[in-house]
């Protein structure tokens, strides 16, 4: 009776356990204004670019915001069809298993992004995209922590 007992008090411990360890795996929050300045290769060469990616929903794992990007040299890239120095554009993510893994689509364009979250408010992506008007870029975004300016 003492063996049946201790075999219950030793399952409700480890239900106990498993439950506040699932309680505390919540998904990282990506909510905020991501930035990064970055050389975007093209079929025609390479140009100096910046991103601002703007995340402002996020339901557990999946998220959604607008990126613009702009070519900081002037030059054309493709958006929509047309060739443009800036765009802005929906994207659509979602957070990997392993909570650092990070995976984003454009809406209504081809181009995705794949990489991780490094740090509270450190991305780093690579950015594909296929086609006549091919696209590539390693990017690290950084976020500027809420109510920065009001902490000092």
């Amino acid at each position: 009776m003492k063996s049946l007992a201790l075999r219950y008090i030793g399952a409700l411990a480890l239900a106990v356990w498993g439950l506040s360890g699932a309680a505390q795996a919540g998904e990282p929050s990506l909510l905020g204004t991501w930035t990064c300045d970055y050389i975007v290769g093209t079929p025609q060469g390479n140009h100096p670019a910046r991103l601002v990616l703007v995340i402002d929903r996020q339901d557990g794992a999946n998220f959604s915001g607008t990126k613009t990007w702009t070519r900081l040299d002037g030059s054309k890239g493709e958006s929509k069809g047309a060739p443009v120095s800036e765009a802005s554009e929906k994207v659509l993510g979602v957070i990997d298993y392993d909570k650092t893994g990070i995976h984003i689509v454009e809406a209504s364009e081809t181009g995705r992004y794949v990489g991780k979250l490094v740090k509270a408010n450190t991305l780093q992506l690579v950015f594909t995209d296929v086609g006549p008007e091919a696209r590539a870029a390693r990017l690290t975004l950084s976020r500027e922590p809420k109510n920065a300016s009001s902490d000092r």
